[in-house]
């Protein structure tokens, strides 16, 4: 997968990221370890940021807090990785600003 930046200055920015990298993201370890990396870092920074942890808790509809990670099924977005693998070359992504900026992804 690429990820392909290009300015109204005509400066260009490829981000290969493969697809092992992402899948490596999707791990339940990975992600519990970011989410406590995150809650950490939110906690010394003040006790009203603890919001912007990744993976932390958000209010539902009845205003109870729950764990993100209840509604994540990391197995299923695994196995829809690897069926984009079979779809090499496909834009994602294809924007243009007025500005003449552009963002494309493609795997």
């Amino acid at each position: 997968m690429r990820v392909i930046i290009e300015t109204n200055s005509r400066k260009r920015i490829v981000i290969p990221l493969p697809m092992c990298i992402i899948k490596l993201f999707t791990r339940k370890w990975f992600v519990s370890y970011i989410n406590k990396l995150a809650m950490n870092y939110c906690q010394n920074k003040s006790k009203s940021n603890k919001h912007m942890a990744l993976y932390g808790k958000i209010k539902n509809s009845n205003y109870e807090e729950e764990n993100i990670m209840e509604f994540l099924n990391l197995r299923k977005l695994r196995n829809s990785l690897d069926v984009l693998k079979r779809y090499r070359g496909l834009n994602i992504v294809d924007i243009q600003s007025k500005d003449g900026e552009k963002i494309k992804i493609t795997i």
